[in-house]
């Protein structure tokens, strides 16, 4: 089964029910592989070399060529990922929203 990697849960501040909640909802990036978190809530993100190790021992152990990357959040995170993913697989599949089809649109890149 294909899966689709996210860097690491963006969340926002909702005070209606005071507290952080996520701040997509990536119900139909479901339909396109089981969903995977790369990095914990509570990762440090300032901790650069740190979370570099988590991210290849994530993809190391989890990542298949086939499997899709889904860049959303912190900038530097999804930099390091896609490295690491490239690095890994040779290829790099990613899938980004397209917001006037408000779908998901394939784009793959062979290195």
């Amino acid at each position: 089964m294909t899966k689709v990697f996210i860097p690491h849960n963006v969340t926002r501040y909702n005070p209606a029910v005071n507290r952080r909640v996520p701040a997509f909802d990536f119900s139909d990036a479901a339909t396109h592989g089981t969903l995977i978190t790369i990095l914990p809530d509570y990762a440090d993100l300032f901790q650069t070399q740190e979370r570099l190790m988590d991210i290849r021992n994530v993809i190391r152990s989890q990542m298949e060529v086939g499997d899709f990357f889904l860049p959303v959040g912190d900038p530097s995170i999804i930099a390091l990922c896609s490295a690491v993913i490239a690095e890994e697989t040779g290829q790099l599949r990613i899938l980004k929203f397209d917001k006037k089809l408000q779908r998901y649109i394939k784009l793959e890149a062979f290195l």
